[in-house]
């Protein structure tokens, strides 16, 4: 069974077993683990006898509500650009025995959108939210 934690790597593997564990990556610090959303499709429609059916790549979010100045340039390192292309493992919605289950993902990671906030001699860059779009699952 795979290792139930946070990962992410480069898209030079796509072995899970080589891939950086989150905790390690954010090690220079306190580690938290970022809050997380898991949307299944990228879109929604109705059809026209009225049900919902899901459509495009799942859509993951990882929101740090602080990450001080090395831990972000290690998460940065990942994506140097706008966006750049990666491997992670995440939680996704659904529970097997009351265990949260996660899945590895090719996909590209897109930096914060919005301003970061950071507060002269504190250090701590808040809210950074990295969004990983046109999740494809590794197998």
């Amino acid at each position: 069974m795979a290792q139930q934690t946070f990962l992410i790597n480069n898209h030079t593997d796509s072995n899970p077993d080589n891939w950086t564990l989150l905790a390690t990556l954010l090690s220079d610090g306190s580690v938290r683990y970022p809050q997380w959303s898991y949307q299944p499709y990228s879109v929604y429609v109705t059809t026209g006898g009225g049900t919902r059916k899901g459509l495009g790549y799942p859509i993951v979010k990882w929101t740090f509500a602080g990450l001080n100045l090395k831990q972000r340039e290690s998460l940065r390192g990942f994506c140097t650009d706008v966006s750049e292309p990666v491997y992670i493992r995440t939680p996704i919605n659904e529970t097997t025995s009351g265990a949260r289950q996660y899945k590895d993902y090719d996909c590209l990671m897109n930096w914060t959108e919005r301003s970061e906030l950071a507060n002269d001699g504190i250090e701590v860059v808040e809210m950074v939210e990295i969004t990983f779009t046109h999740c494809v699952v590794v197998v």
